[in-house]
């Protein structure tokens, strides 16, 4: 009879698959579990782009921890390889890229500064960033390039600005020493950051400083830079015949920087080198004579000395020389020599946050004081004749002179004024106004208001204050409307 045989076959396994899982997000300092998966696979294996550690890469959830240089880029591509079954060859890939998420600290002086940022939020609203000084009562106003801005006004907190950009820089103003934490993803470099011609206030989108003059040479090769100023109103210039002035050195992490081009460029922001020494900011003494406020100042512009003629005598390291807008103040330097035959004053703009006039009005005429410390005489009568600029005052210009000085026109300084008073803003005001005032030196202060029969009625300060200019914010809870006056009291250190 015949006999029926049975075939059986290895059912056909096919290729194998390697699938990495989708893009994440890693804390900084942190490990990650991956989630791969794979089909018809005989073994995989996890690899990486940079230098972090699996604990077994044979795993599809294995767990990676990031290098040093994963968390310096930013992020780090990971690879899982899938191997076929036996007898089956071939062989599967896939990558994903980690991000490494990461807290960016930015210090804010008193006053006015320009921040940016080398994150991204996963929430890129400008107002949310900064709510963190909304809910601590020191943001006063955020301001960008064209001038929309973040600001209370009337009865709300109200954003014309919108979203963050990382190519942007943001002018803030704050009523104290604080700081500002932002949280997000590292951006990844190289940034391309488009610029218009004209003034621009750029970002600097990298988490580490490096020489501003490496960063600008795109530019400068295309002949295309023309300024660019910082916050405090140090800059980087090609005056003749000095050639590239540099007084801002390096570009720093959370920084923006206000740049002038002459006609639309791009400027290519790329990962410092490695290795990278930054080079020793400059740091110039504070002044003695002339009053030096510590604060950023708003809008500002740079007075270049290029040589001082003195009759009757000599210019000596430690005299100041300051500049005026009529009766204001509006900057102040201390003699350095140096410098390759010029001096530098940094002078600030009227800020249009306050009501009282502190600084200079673009358009209106620059005047000097010199003092010469050795003889304690101050120089009124100056001859300026103007290199660069017509001896008047233009915001993020610059003003380059030379200056010759006369025995007329001399006083000496008896140092009798420990302080100034300035005028509260608002005024008149019913919830809460801003005083200003400033030390010539160390000292103890009594701030205090009166009513109109003189009787004092509430203290506003009682501490000791060094040398420096300061805002105070008074919020009345008990002052029934009505004309009131306020008194600063200062008590001198010696």
């Amino acid at each position: 009879m015949p006999v029926f045989v049975k075939m059986g076959h290895t059912p056909f396994q096919g290729l194998p698959t390697a699938d990495a899982g989708p893009d994440d997000v890693v804390a900084s300092g942190s490990d990650y579990t991956l989630s791969g998966v794979a089909t018809n696979q005989q073994s995989v294996l996890w690899t990486t782009a940079g230098d972090g550690t699996f604990a077994d890469a044979s795993l599809l959830a294995a767990v990676y921890t990031p290098g040093t240089n994963d968390i310096d880029n930013g992020s780090v591509v990971l690879t899982l390889t899938a191997t076929a079954t036996s007898p089956c060859s071939g062989t599967d890939f896939d990558d994903m890229t980690l991000f490494i998420s990461m807290t960016q600290s930015m210090n804010l002086t008193q006053g006015w500064n320009i921040m940016s940022f080398f994150v991204q939020p996963a929430d890129m609203n400008l107002q949310n960033i900064v709510q963190p000084l909304i809910s601590n009562s020191t943001l006063i106003k955020v301001q960008d390039e064209d001038g929309n801005f973040i600001q209370y006004i009337t009865s709300s907190w109200t954003n014309t600005i919108g979203n963050m950009a990382n190519t942007e820089g943001y002018y803030i103003k704050v009523t104290a020493n604080t700081s500002l934490d932002a949280h997000g993803t590292q951006v990844i470099l190289p940034y391309n950051i488009p610029l218009s011609t004209g003034w621009n206030m750029m970002g600097y989108p990298v988490k580490a400083q490096q020489a501003a003059m490496t960063v600008l040479q795109p530019l400068i090769t295309n002949t295309t830079l023309i300024k660019v100023m910082n916050e405090a109103g140090d800059f980087i210039q090609f005056i003749p015949p000095y050639g590239w002035l540099n007084t801002i050195v390096n570009f720093l992490p959370g920084e923006g920087y206000y740049i002038k081009v002459t006609a639309d460029d791009n400027l290519p922001i790329n990962a410092p080198s490695k290795g990278f020494t930054p080079a020793p900011m400059v740091q110039l003494p504070e002044t003695e004579h002339f009053f030096s406020s510590g604060s950023n100042p708003y809008n500002p512009m740079n007075v270049i000395v290029e040589n001082i003629i003195a009759n009757g005598f000599i210019v000596e390291d430690g005299d100041e020389i300051a500049v005026y807008d009529g009766e204001v103040e509006v900057g102040s330097a201390v003699i350095h020599q140096g410098y390759d035959g010029y001096q530098v004053i940094n002078v600030g703009g009227d800020d249009p946050a306050t009501e009282i006039i502190d600084g200079y009005t673009s358009g209106n005429t620059i005047t000097f004081k010199y003092w010469d410390k050795s003889h304690n005489t101050v120089y009124e009568n100056i001859q300026v004749t103007p290199i660069i600029g017509e001896g008047k005052f233009a915001g993020l210009g610059t003003f380059m002179s030379e200056l010759e000085i006369s025995s007329l026109g001399t006083y000496e300084y008896s140092g009798s004024s420990l302080a100034f008073l300035g005028q509260n803003y608002p005024n008149p005001f019913s919830q809460h106004t801003t005083i200003t005032y400033g030390l010539y030196e160390d000292g103890d202060v009594l701030l205090s208001i009166f009513d109109v029969s003189g009787r004092r009625i509430q203290i506003i300060e009682d501490t000791h204050r060094n040398r420096g200019q300061y805002s105070v914010e008074f919020n009345n809870k008990v002052l029934e409307p009505g004309i009131y006056y306020y008194q600063l009291e200062v008590s001198g250190s010696g």
